[in-house]
């Protein structure tokens, strides 16, 4: 009996660091994309979508995905269909827009 309690006492660490080297590479392997678009809404507003992705192929068909759903703003508290995507960057990038520069640029994050 003492023989398998040492050796449960002596696993236990190997096993942990087994556990916790997978969660970490696990962790490692998401890759959060962080997306801007320029839309118009169901009823005419346009604005900037902030969207944070977890694969590159989610973002490669983003403008094709939105158009439909619904997204709370800031116009009410209630969720307002997106109607069309005028157009879709990575965050650190600028708009070719330049509407969509303005209001980029006076949007809160």
């Amino acid at each position: 009996m003492k023989l398998l309690y040492k050796s449960l006492f002596l696993a236990l660490p190997i096993f942990s660091t087994v556990i916790l080297s997978t969660v970490i590479h696990s962790k490692e392997s998401i890759k959060r994309i962080e997306m801007k678009c320029y839309v118009s809404m169901i009823g005419g507003a346009d604005l900037i979508h902030y969207i944070v992705l977890n694969s590159e192929e989610a973002a490669k068909n983003l403008k094709q995905s939105l158009p439909g759903q619904k997204i709370l703003t800031t116009e009410s508290n209630k969720k307002q269909q997106i109607y069309k995507v005028k157009e879709c960057v990575s965050s650190s990038n600028k708009f070719a827009n330049a509407i969509a520069k303005y209001l980029d640029k006076n949007t809160a994050r």
